[in-house]
C-alpha cells in the first residue's frame, strides 16, 4: 500500500477511535492496530488493517474491521467488515491467484461485510447480516443469503427467517442464481426467482412462487409451476411438466409424459408423444392428439378436433378406454374403436374400421360407412353368399336372374369379399341418389342407368318375330306393362296431389286451432254501470301455428251482453259475434237487492275515502283523549300533594 494511502487509513481510524473514547492507539510503518480494553486487534500483514477486539487482518493488503473480525493469512486484498466477519480461504487453498485449480483458492480479494458474514473462496463478496459465500467470484446480498458454487448470485429478503436463499454443495453449483425469500437452486446454472422457489437441475429455471424446476435444463415459470424431467418446461399457474422434455403452457396444464405437450387451460397429456392443444382438452392414448374445446382423445395414434368430442372403445360416453387410430372431428363426435372415424356434429362411429362422416352420422357394424348427414350404416358384411332370383335376398343372399347359368352364379358371388360393412348414404327414413357415377367394367363395380337403358334396347334389337307367333305374344305384353306402367305414374300423380291435399289441410288445421284457442281467452269483466264498454285482447297456439285475438263488448246493464271478437293467424281470419241475456222476474229481484249494490262503482270508492276519513278522525280522537286523561292523572297527583300538606 501507498504511503498516502495508509496515512489516509490511518488518520481514519485514529480519528474514529478516538471520537469513541478508546484507551489505547498503536501504530507502525507497516501495519496498524486499534483496540480497546478487551483483546488486542492483530494486524500482521504488510499495509495491513485490523480495527476492534480480537479483529486479525493477517494477509497483505487485508482490512478487518469489526468485534472478532478476520481476514487469513493467504486473503490478500482481502476486507472484512462486521461483527464475527470472516474472509477465508477455501478446504485446499492455493496461495498464488494464478493456480489453475479453481477448487484450491486462498480468498483473495474476497469481501464479507454484515454481522456474521463469511467467505471462502477468491474473488467472493458477502454482504448482509449471516450473508455466507462458498465459491469463487460468488456473491451473496441479504440478511442470510447464502451463495454456492462458482460464480454463483444469492439475492435474501430483508426480513429474518429461519431458511433464506441459499445453494446446495459447492462443486456443482457453478454458475447458480437465487433471488427471493427461501429460493432454492440445487446445480450448477440453476436460477431460482421469487418465493419459496425450487431449482435443483443444471441449467434449470424456476420463476414464480413456489415455482419447481427439478430436473437437468428444466423450466417452470408461473406460480407453482412444476417441471421435473430432462428439459421439461412449464409455464403458468399451476402448469405440471414432468418427463423428457415435456411441456406444459396455460392455467393447470399438465404434461405427464415423455415428449408430451399440453397447451390451454387444464390441458393435459398423459401418454408418451401425447399432445392436448385446447382449453379442458385431454390426450392420454400413446401418441394422441386432441385438439379444441372439452375434447378427449384415449387410444394409440388417435386425433379428436373440435369440441365435446371424446374418442373411446366403448359405447357408454363415459368411458375411458381409446380406440386406437382413430380420429373424431367436429362437436360432439365419438370414435369409439380402432381405426373408427367420426366427422361432423354428433358423428358416431361405434365398430372398428367404421368410418361416419356427416351429421349426426352413425355406424354401428365393422367396417361400415355412412356418408352424409343422417345416413346409417347398419348392414353386415356378407359371408358364404348364395346367388337367387327373388328380389327380396334374405341375409347372405344376392339377386341373380333365375336362368343364369352356374358360371354366371359363380361370378356373381365371386364380387363378394372380405368382411366389411355395408356404405350407407342416408336411412330408412330417407334416400338420396348417387349421381355422376361412371360406367362399371369390373364384375364388382357399380353400373349406371346408360349401362341399363343400353342393355334394354339390345334386348329389344335383338328380338325376332317367329310364325309361332312367341314374338307377337311378347310385343303384346309389352305394350300391355307399358299401358299399366302408365296408369301407374297416373295413380302415382294422384296419390301425390292428395298428399299435398292433406298437407295443406293438416296446416289449415293447425291454424284453425290456434284462432280458436285464441278466441276462447277473450274475457268480459264484471258489470261496471260507469264503464259499459270493454276490450280484450288475447293469444292462441296450437302445434307450430299462432294467432292472436282481440274482443269488444259492451254491457248496457246486467241483464244484456253485446260481444264481437276477431283472431288473426298465418294470414286467415276469424271472427265471433254474441249477445248474451238474463231471464226472470227481473222487478222482484231489483226489490230483493239492497239499493247500495246498484250503486255505480264510484261511489264504492268514495265509502272506502270517507270510511278512511273517519279512521284518522278516530285516531286523533283517541290521542286527544290519551293526552286528556294524562292530563288529568297529573292534576290529581298535584291534588293529592297539595291535600297533603294541608293535613300536615
Amino acid at each position: 500500500m501507498k504511503k498516502k494511502q495508509r496515512d489516509i487509513l490511518t488518520a481514519l481510524a485514529l480519528g474514529a477511535f478516538a471520537i469513541c473514547g478508546v484507551n489505547e492507539v498503536a501504530a507502525a510503518t507497516d501495519y496498524l492496530a486499534v483496540n480497546s480494553d478487551d483483546a488486542v486487534p492483530v494486524a500482521t500483514g504488510t499495509n495491513s488493517l485490523a480495527v476492534g477486539p480480537e479483529s486479525t487482518a493477517e494477509a497483505v493488503n487485508s482490512i478487518a474491521i469489526g468485534n472478532g473480525t478476520g481476514v487469513v493469512n493467504v486473503a490478500t486484498y482481502g476486507i472484512a467488515v462486521g461483527t464475527n466477519a470472516k474472509v477465508s480461504a477455501s478446504d485446499n487453498y492455493s496461495d498464488t491467484m494464478s493456480n489453475s485449480d479453481k477448487r484450491k483458492t486462498s480468498g483473495q480479494t474476497s469481501v464479507a461485510i454484515g454481522v456474521n458474514a463469511e467467505t471462502k473462496w477468491s474473488g467472493a463478496t458477502a454482504v448482509g447480516a449471516g450473508a455466507k459465500v462458498n465459491g469463487l467470484n460468488a456473491s451473496a446480498f441479504g440478511n442470510g443469503a447464502n451463495a454456492v458454487g462458482e460464480n454463483s448470485i444469492a439475492f435474501g429478503g430483508a426480513s429474518m427467517s429461519e431458511t433464506y436463499t441459499y445453494f446446495d454443495t459447492i462443486y456443482n453449483m457453478n454458475n447458480a442464481i437465487a433471488v427471493g425469500k427461501e429460493a432454492y437452486v440445487g446445480a450448477g446454472r440453476g436460477i431460482a426467482i421469487g418465493l419459496k422457489k425450487k431449482a435443483t437441475g443444471i441449467a434449470s429455471t424456476a420463476l414464480g412462487a413456489k415455482a419447481e424446476a427439478l430436473g437437468e435444463s428444466d423450466t417452470a415459470i408461473g406460480n407453482q409451476a412444476h417441471a421435473n424431467g430432462w428439459g421439461a418446461s412449464a409455464f403458468g399457474t399451476i402448469a405440471k411438466a414432468d418427463g423428457l422434455n415435456a411441456t406444459a403452457i396455460g392455467n393447470d396444464a399438465r404434461a405427464q409424459n415423455t415428449y408430451a405437450v399440453a397447451l390451454g387451460s387444464d390441458a393435459i397429456a398423459t401418454a408418451v408423444g401425447s399432445t392436448s392443444l385446447g382449453t379442458n382438452t385431454q390426450a392420454d392414448g400413446r401418441m394422441s392428439t386432441s385438439l379444441g374445446y372439452n375434447v378427449q382423445t384415449s387410444g394409440l395414434h388417435g386425433i379428436s378436433i373440435g369440441t365435446n368430442t371424446v374418442r373411446n372403445a366403448n359405447a357408454n360416453n363415459d368411458a375411458n378406454a381409446g380406440g386406437d387410430y382413430a380420429i373424431s372431428m367436429g362437436s360432439d363426435t365419438h370414435a369409439r374403436n380402432t381405426d373408427s372415424i367420426a366427422i361432423g356434429r354428433q358423428a358416431d362411429s361405434t365398430s372398428a374400421g367404421g368410418i361416419a362422416i356427416g351429421a349426426e352420422s352413425f355406424v354401428e357394424i365393422q367396417g361400415g360407412v355412412a356418408l352424409g348427414n343422417q345416413a346409417i350404416a347398419n348392414r353386415y358384411s356378407l359371408k358364404d353368399v348364395s346367388v337367387t332370383n327373388k328380389v327380396s335376398a334374405s341375409e347372405n343372399e344376392v339377386y341373380g336372374a333365375e336362368k343364369s347359368s352356374a358360371t354366371d352364379k359363380t361370378s356373381i358371388a365371386g364380387t363378394v369379399k372380405g368382411n366389411y360393412g355395408a356404405v350407407s348414404v342416408d336411412n330408412d327414413d330417407g334416400t338420396r341418389q348417387i349421381t355422376n357415377v361412371a360406367a362399371g367394367s369390373e364384375d364388382s363395380d357399380a353400373v349406371n342407368v346408360a349401362q341399363l337403358r343400353s342393355v334394354e334396347n339390345d334386348i329389344g334389337a335383338t328380338v325376332k318375330e317367329y310364325t309361332d307367333g312367341y314374338t307377337t305374344i311378347i310385343n303384346k305384353h309389352t305394350n300391355q306393362i307399358n299401358d299399366l306402367n302408365n296408369r301407374v305414374d297416373d295413380l302415382d300423380g294422384r296419390v301425390n296431389t292428395v298428399e299435398r291435399d292433406v298437407t295443406g289441410m293438416k296446416g289449415e288445421i293447425h291454424d284453425v286451432g290456434a284462432m280458436s284457442a285464441a278466441l276462447a281467452g277473450l274475457r268480459n269483466l264484471a258489470f261496471d254501470p260507469s264503464s259499459k264498454l270493454n276490450f280484450s285482447l288475447a293469444g292462441g297456439f296450437y302445434r307450430e301455428a299462432s294467432a292472436m285475438a282481440l274482443g269488444a263488448s259492451y254491457q248496457p246493464n246486467e241483464d244484456v251482453l253485446l260481444a264481437f271478437g276477431t283472431s288473426v293467424g298465418n294470414n286467415d281470419n276469424m271472427y265471433n259475434v254474441s249477445a248474451t241475456f238474463k231471464i226472470g222476474p227481473s222487478e222482484k229481484r231489483r226489490a230483493e237487492i239492497n239499493g247500495e249494490r246498484m250503486a255505480p262503482i264510484s261511489t264504492v270508492y268514495i265509502l272506502n275515502d270517507q270510511m278512511t276519513m273517519l279512521k284518522e278522525d278516530n285516531q286523533k280522537a283517541n290521542q286527544r283523549i290519551d293526552q286528556l286523561a294524562k292530563e288529568n292523572e297529573e292534576l290529581r297527583q298535584k291534588l293529592e300533594l297539595f291535600m297533603t300538606k294541608l293535613s300536615v
